[in-house]
């Protein structure tokens, strides 16, 4: 059975917008904060928090002012807050953080700067933090949400 072309081109553009990171461009500057289901690449730079479901890529060129938080972290910029991550954080060579990084897996390539803290997860604390997450629907008041207020609770105790 084949589908109708119009039906092909609806399914592709869903998995293609389901898979392809929302990218924030080099010539961009936000000044607030950004929450997505899906994952994001900054080339830009960002003066606020940033939230995403899946994925946070920090360019070679972007710069983070805020604290970032994701199921896994790419960092080959600049970030100036803390990193909550609830699977892997990657520092790639150039990679510069100022910030506690809290997360369960943790890689620091040669030629990355990191300098405060890190904190891994155990277990108990992940198991808390993964089911709470997949509650979070992000929305404009997200960062004022007790959900958020929460999460970064347990990251932090």
């Amino acid at each position: 059975m084949e589908l109708p072309s119009n039906k092909i081109d609806t399914l592709l553009n869903f998995q293609i917008k389901d898979i392809l990171p929302i990218i924030i461009s080099s010539e961009t500057l936000i000044v607030g904060n950004i929450s997505s289901s899906n994952s994001i690449r900054m080339e830009g730079i960002i003066e606020g928090e940033i939230y995403s479901k899946k994925k946070i890529i920090v360019d070679d060129a972007a710069i983070i002012n805020g604290n970032i938080m994701a199921n896994n972290v790419e960092i080959s910029g600049r970030v100036n807050g803390n990193i909550y991550c609830i699977n892997k954080v990657i520092l790639k060579n150039g990679a510069e953080v100022f910030g506690t990084i809290y997360s369960c897996q943790f890689k620091n390539e040669e030629g990355s700067i990191f300098n405060n803290k890190l904190k891994l997860l155990n277990e108990d604390v992940l198991k808390k933090i993964n089911e709470l997450n997949e509650e979070i629907i992000p929305s404009v008041n997200f960062y004022k949400s007790e959900t958020y207020i929460k999460l970064i609770s347990y990251f932090t105790k």
